[in-house]
């Protein structure tokens, strides 16, 4: 449990620091994540809420993609 928390909260400071440097409207988690979001997800929503800035509440959304979601992702910087 401790470990599940503390990977809980490196996740939302990753979270947190994506946001405040590039403001994105969403942040899609691929691979090894998805399989678990359920277990976590109100958990890490409601932390990235509590330490990101007000401005930024409820313009960016995470979600979860599914397999091919990262390789999309990373066409769509080459276009």
């Amino acid at each position: 449990t401790e470990i599940f928390q503390f990977g809980i909260l490196a996740l939302s400071e990753l979270i947190r620091n994506m946001i405040h440097s590039v403001n994105p409207k969403k942040i899609i988690l691929v691979g090894g994540l998805t399989k678990s979001y359920d277990l976590f997800e109100k958990k890490l929503n409601d932390r990235v809420k509590e330490i990101i800035f007000p401005v930024f509440i409820g313009y960016t959304n995470i979600e979860v993609g599914a397999n091919l979601s990262g390789t999309f992702g990373a066409a769509s910087q080459c276009f």
